[in-house]
């Protein structure tokens, strides 16, 4: 069994017939913020852009990519410790991490809405 968010079936042409089944998955739309310039500390400017989405923007949550586990857990140590430093009515963010090392029900409460009045 191979399974992909992005596969290209045509690759796969040489599995004899092999099915294939397509399932749909969930979309939302989405914003794409990025950086014209390289920067030394991409943590960093990650961590600064997360935060100036949640207090500049409107409603919505804040999806970011990230290269490995460990800085996925890195930068939402970063955001919890940062939080604590704003006002209370300025903390509704919940930091929530999809690695494929979580069970999948932990995975798939990415997919639950936040509470009310929270970013995810």
């Amino acid at each position: 069994m191979i399974m992909s968010a992005s596969l290209e079936l045509k690759c796969f042409e040489y599995f004899c017939g092999a099915k294939s089944v397509h399932l749909q998955g969930r979309q939302f739309p989405v914003d794409i913020f990025y950086t014209c310039h390289s920067v030394a500390d991409y943590l960093d400017a990650c961590l600064i852009t997360i935060f100036q989405i949640h207090l500049g923007e409107g409603l919505g949550d804040i999806l970011v990519f990230l290269t490995g586990q460990e800085e996925i857990e890195s930068i939402e140590r970063l955001i919890n410790e940062r939080l604590k430093q704003l006002p209370e009515s300025s903390q509704m963010l919940l930091t929530m991490s999809i690695l494929a090392a979580l069970p999948s029900e932990q995975q798939m409460r990415v997919f639950a809405s936040a509470p009310s009045g929270f970013r995810k």
